[in-house]
């Protein structure tokens, strides 16, 4: 046994490797320095090892079965309690742009096969050698994290959750924040004389300030739109809000609707948002007027209503402006969103259509999309 076998008794090192003796002479190589040597065969194995206890230090080949290593680190960085656990690449992908793709999702170190045994215990020991990270540090990270969690739960099920229950108007809407909390939002309920009330709106920047601020504007819409028209209610919302957001410094575009189907009218006002159309089912469309401020611009600002008309088949649509991030331009916006419509046979189903849009895009904004049908 090594001399200095001593200085790491109480140490263990998790081998992640789908080859026996890779694994048989890293792991002798360890053992003569007294570290104790934990194995998995792949990704997933790792994973499970990972689960019964987290090692000083993982050594892992890139090619194996089920998840690969490049899987792995990714998963362990994203985890706050293996964020901080050296990890080193054992592999043959020799390849510059492996290795740099390696480092990119957080491996430590990179050693190429065939290698040399002295070499990777020399490594794994000067990982060992480093100060420990606090575990304190790790569980303010895991409390951190759940808190952020719990957070994300809440406000996900502040958005509706079922369309409005009544004949006739499909209502469908979708959001994906782009950190775990956002400041975007849609709103749906039916008021008492049976008109539908479609909200969306938009709170500058992102994160958990963001959809803090963003819960306390839904609360005051939504008490403000039950008891007045369209445009008194974002007028006096905006007095209620007016404080908060001049201290917080941020602003909120938002789009009002209000839907009534003894008539099929749509009485809608727009605080600075500037994306809503209606789509008809032939591929035509138009696009509302715009003109409001967003709430917190102006102290005092009054906005006005305007009315359009939903014919049979026709979709009233609108997105946040995280949505325009995608596309090339406004012209390539709308005709993607003529397109999807006349795909769609549901508004559920043009809404999905966005949310693979949003799915599919590295998104640096939220992004949130509400539409309405009127039957043909």
């Amino acid at each position: 046994m090594s001399p200095t076998a001593g200085r790491y008794v109480g140490r263990s090192v998790l081998v992640v490797d789908d080859d026996e003796m890779v694994v048989a002479l890293v792991r002798v190589g360890l053992e003569a320095h007294g570290i104790e040597v934990v194995t998995a065969t792949d990704g997933y194995q790792a994973m499970a090892r990972l689960a019964e206890a987290v090692p000083d230090v993982i050594v892992s080949d890139i090619n194996m079965p089920g998840m690969d290593g490049f899987a792995l680190v990714s998963r362990l960085r994203a985890d706050p309690a293996t964020r901080t656990v050296p990890l080193l690449f054992l592999t043959s992908r020799a390849e510059s742009g492996d290795v740099l793709n390696g480092l990119a999702l957080g491996a430590d170190d990179y050693i190429r096969k065939p290698f040399a045994l002295d070499e990777v215990v020399a490594r794994v020991v000067t990982k060992l050698d480093r100060p420990p990270v606090p575990v304190d540090w790790v569980e303010r990270e895991l409390a951190m994290q759940d808190e952020l969690d719990r957070a994300a739960e809440v406000q996900a099920h502040l958005l509706p959750q079922a369309p409005p229950p009544m004949q006739g108007l499909q209502v469908a809407g979708a959001c994906q924040p782009a950190r775990s909390i956002g400041g975007d939002f849609f709103d749906w309920f039916v008021l008492p004389d049976g008109r539908v009330q479609l909200v969306i709106a938009d709170v500058m920047g992102k994160g958990l300030g963001t959809g803090i601020v963003a819960a306390n504007v839904r609360a005051v819409l939504r008490a403000a739109l039950r008891f007045n028209e369209p445009a008194d209610a974002v007028t006096r919302a905006a007095v209620v809000l007016e404080d908060d957001l001049q201290r917080t410094g941020v602003f909120v575009t938002a789009f009002i609707a209000r839907i009534d189907q003894r008539d099929w009218s749509v009485d809608y006002v727009d605080a600075g948002h500037g994306l809503a159309l209606v789509l008809a089912p032939d591929g035509a469309m138009r696009r509302l007027q715009t003109g409001g401020l967003p709430l917190g611009a102006l102290a005092g600002e009054r906005w006005t209503s305007r009315r359009t008309i939903l014919h049979p088949g026709e979709t009233l649509m609108t997105a946040s402006d995280g949505f325009l991030d995608p596309f090339a331009g406004g012209a390539a916006i709308m005709a993607f969103a003529t397109s999807a419509n006349q795909a769609a046979n549901t508004a559920q189903d043009l809404v999905d259509a966005w949310a693979r849009v949003a799915s599919e895009f590295d998104a640096q904004d939220d992004m949130t999309f509400l539409a309405a049908r009127r039957p043909a």
